[in-house]
């Protein structure tokens, strides 16, 4: 019986401490966010994708260059940048 590309991903990076929402996998260790995407084919084809980024630079980034009203990672909102 085959196995789902999800389910083979869940069985991996579930106890590892991703949690799944919808084609995601996404933790965070520390300062870093990881997310595994997973995308399907219409042709049958799979690709999985990984994303990290620095959660400390992400946030100072956002504080300098944040457009106006745009809600930066700790909840505040930058109505003048």
């Amino acid at each position: 019986m085959g196995r789902s590309y999800a389910k083979a991903l869940d069985k991996v990076l579930v106890p590892r401490g991703f949690a799944r929402s919808g084609d995601d996998w996404v933790r965070v260790r520390g300062d870093m966010w990881e997310c595994l995407n997973r995308q399907s084919s219409w042709l049958g084809g799979v690709t999985v994708n990984l994303y990290m980024k620095d959660l400390v630079t992400e946030s100072l980034f956002l504080e300098i260059f944040a457009p106006d009203g745009v809600a930066c990672p700790r909840g505040v909102i930058h109505l003048q940048c």
